[in-house]
């Protein structure tokens, strides 16, 4: 007797659909596929409204789309936080123009101790001659924070010539 036929191979489709693999290929296809639709919604409504703005105001499509990113990039760069403007430090420019300034130096040498540094009892001549201040008590504040190095005299290399000079434009 001729041997028994062989036994038939298992059925694919019971072995495809009860393995975890199928189901995931499964679900990544058809949230591939709704995702596809969805942009595909998303763009066509956007083509419309765009079309019909463009009806509605006479304007080019790629005008308004150039208009819309443009009003787009100038709100995100609202949110980032700015750069402080960088301002220029005057006090070099401050003292080199003082240094030259004729006026200014006549003015000291006048009423410094032999041009070299002011006493606070000149500092108050000086006031009440030449800037008619008589308030002794805010010049003698005023002289206080100019002066740096002493505090009775006020010489022109310190930082406080600075100061007197600034002070002494009201002349």
């Amino acid at each position: 007797p001729p041997p028994p036929p062989p036994p038939p191979p298992p059925l694919l489709g019971t072995r495809l659909i009860s393995d975890a693999s199928f189901w995931k290929s499964i679900s990544v296809w058809i949230s591939v596929a709704i995702g596809a639709a969805i942009c595909c919604s998303v763009s066509a409504r956007a083509f419309y409204k765009l079309r019909a703005l463009s009806r509605r105001f006479g304007v080019k499509p790629l005008a308004l789309i150039s208009l819309l990113f443009r009003r787009r990039i100038r709100w995100f760069s609202r949110l980032r936080p700015k750069k402080p403007p960088r301002f220029q430090k005057a006090l070099p420019k401050l003292e080199s123009a003082l240094g030259s300034h004729d006026r200014l130096k006549i003015l000291f040498r006048m009423y410094a101790h032999d041009g070299d540094y002011m006493l606070v009892n000149q500092w108050l001549q000086f006031k009440k001659a030449e800037q008619n201040e008589h308030d002794e008590a805010a010049a003698i504040g005023e002289f206080m924070q100019l002066y740096s190095d002493s505090p009775n005299t006020f010489s022109p290399n310190t930082a406080g010539v600075v100061g007197f000079l600034a002070t002494s434009m009201n002349v």
